[in-house]
C-alpha cells in the first residue's frame, strides 16, 4: 500500500507536466522526496524501499528521481510562478531522423520548409525506442508551429525545453538562437540528460503571429533505456 501510495505521487507530477500543471510541482517535489526518505528509514529493517549504507539520508529511489525527474520538475515551477506562460505544454510535434546531419544545409530548420510527410510525436509518451530506433546513434529533427499572444514591450521572451537525452540545437523562424548559460556564455547548442534549457528567443518570436520552432537533437551517449531527443515538454515564457 504505502508503495503504490508512492507511485501515485510520482505519477501525478508526471500528469501535471504533461498537461501544464506546474505551478505546485516544486512543492510535490518536496513532499515526493521526503515520503520515500521515511519509507526507507521505517522499512529499513526489511531491506525495503532501498534504503542503503551508501545512500545516505536519501534512498535509491529519491537518488533516481533527482537523476531523472527532479531538475525538470522544479525548474517548470520556477517558470510557472516567476513568469508568465503563453504557450504551454508543447508536445505535438513533426519529427524526423536525420543520420547524415544534413537537415540544416536542406532548409529543414526554415518557416516555410514543407514536413507535412514527416511524423507526428507526443514527446511526453513516445520514445525513440517506441519509434523503432533504439539502438540509433543519431540526429533528428523535431518541429512545430504555434501562436503566440501580443507580449509586452522590453520583456524577454524564452524557450524551454523540458528534458532531452543528448544535444539540442534551436531554430525560431529560421533564426538560430544560441543557449546562453548562467555565466554569460554562449553556445553554439547545448547538451545534458534529463536537464531543462532556457534559450532567450526575443529577438526571433513573432508575438501574434505564426511562428516555426525547429530542434536538432543528437543523442550523444549510448544507454539501454532507448531514449533520445526529447523526454519531456515545451513551453514559451514571458518576464512579467
Amino acid at each position: 500500500d504505502d508503495s503504490l501510495a508512492a507511485f501515485e505521487m510520482l505519477m501525478q507530477q508526471r500528469r501535471d507536466l504533461a498537461d501544464g500543471r506546474w505551478s505546485t510541482l516544486a512543492g510535490q517535489v518536496t513532499a515526493y522526496r521526503t515520503r520515500l526518505i521515511d519509507l526507507g528509514k521505517q522499512y529499513e529493517p526489511q531491506f525495503a524501499f532501498t534504503k542503503m549504507g551508501w545512500t545516505g539520508e536519501a534512498t535509491l529511489n529519491v537518488r533516481y528521481f533527482d537523476a531523472f525527474y527532479g531538475l525538470t520538475h522544479n525548474d517548470a515551477a520556477r517558470v510557472a510562478t516567476q513568469f508568465n506562460v503563453v504557450a504551454a505544454p508543447l508536445k505535438q510535434w513533426r519529427f524526423q531522423t536525420d543520420k547524415d546531419k544534413q537537415g540544416e544545409a536542406a532548409g529543414w530548420s526554415k518557416p516555410e520548409f514543407d514536413d507535412s510527410a514527416w511524423k507526428t510525436t507526443d514527446c511526453v509518451v513516445d520514445t525513440w525506442s517506441s519509434l523503432g530506433l533504439h539502438n540509433y546513434m543519431g540526429s533528428a529533427w523535431y518541429r512545430m508551429k504555434l501562436k503566440v499572444p501580443p507580449l509586452a514591450a522590453g520583456k524577454k521572451t524564452f524557450l524551454w525545453i523540458g528534458s532531452t537525452d543528448g544535444r539540442v540545437k534551436v531554430f525560431v523562424n529560421g533564426q538560430h538562437v544560441p543557449h546562453i548559460n548562467e555565466k554569460g556564455e554562449k553556445a553554439d547548442s547545448v547538451s545534458g540528460y534529463c536537464q531543462p534549457f532556457s534559450f532567450d528567443i526575443s529577438l526571433a518570436m513573432k508575438p501574434d503571429a505564426d511562428n516555426s520552432i525547429a530542434l536538432f537533437c543528437t543523442r550523444e551517449i549510448v544507454n539501454e533505456l532507448g531514449t533520445g531527443g526529447l523526454l519531456a515538454p515545451a513551453a514559451v515564457y514571458a518576464e512579467r
